[in-house]
């Protein structure tokens, strides 16, 4: 059986979204993250084409979906346990809990580092990247071709100063969160009042009624990150 350890050489296969995987904040993370690995060497993203992009990611978000129908999920706490026992075989899903300290800035760091108008990267039409360990180098492929050749290369240089950039590590982005999320006042009415109807069952109050509040929050999702996308084309024209 292979070991973790023994890995050397990383595929990825994503989506092009550019809210989610198609971005700078992407391709500057998975670089810091081959400079500080110790036994992979080379890591090759490649973004599939809008429209052909069935994973086996895709097939998780169904039997999930299917698992949880007609189902009631009381507790944000309930969803690790639901998730990871909705598949039997081959074994049940593996869930890693993330806490609020563990959200690193990502975006920010990608912004100061790859700037598009700067290294002239078409990120939109971005369809391979290549990452070697030890190298400050990106190289980019903007088709599926297999050849040794590549469209672009440009370098990360995470290093501002002085100093050499072999003799100062590398910077790590900052954390996003440093307390937990508050909800807005008027969602803590309604849990509230659920709770002490007993809509809500009593063994679930105590984690409601813990969460924190805020007048400023909105009850609205964040817009989907498209700037990556806004910028190539401005870079086009």
């Amino acid at each position: 059986m292979l070991d973790d350890r023994d890995i050397r050489h990383v595929i990825l296969y994503c989506d092009s979204c550019a809210g989610q995987n198609k971005n700078r904040a992407m391709l500057v993370m998975i670089h810091l993250f081959l400079q500080k690995s110790k036994n992979i060497k080379t890591i090759k993203i490649v973004f599939l084409l809008p429209g052909h992009t069935y994973m086996p990611v895709d097939s998780i978000h169904a039997v999930i979906e299917r698992f949880i129908k007609n189902r009631i999920i009381w507790a944000p706490s309930e969803w690790s346990t639901i998730i990871g026992n909705c598949r039997v075989n081959p074994r049940p899903y593996k869930v890693i809990k993330l806490e609020h300290f563990e959200f690193k800035n990502w975006k920010k760091l990608g912004d100061e580092q790859l700037v598009l108008t700067k290294t002239g990267l078409k990120m939109n039409s971005v369809r391979q990247a290549f990452f070697q360990k030890g190298s400050p180098e990106v190289a980019v492929k903007y088709t599926y071709d297999r050849s040794p050749e590549y469209d672009l290369c440009f370098e990360l240089n995470y290093n501002k100063g002085g100093r050499k950039r072999q003799e100062k590590a590398f910077s790590e982005p900052e954390r996003i969160y440093k307390q937990l999320l508050s909800i807005s006042e008027l969602k803590r009415r309604d849990l509230d009042k659920l709770c002490k109807n007993n809509v809500i069952p009593a063994r679930f109050h105590d984690e409601f009624f813990k969460l924190k509040s805020k007048s400023s929050v909105q009850d609205e999702l964040a817009e989907s990150d498209a700037e990556d996308d806004k910028e190539d084309e401005s870079s086009e024209s």
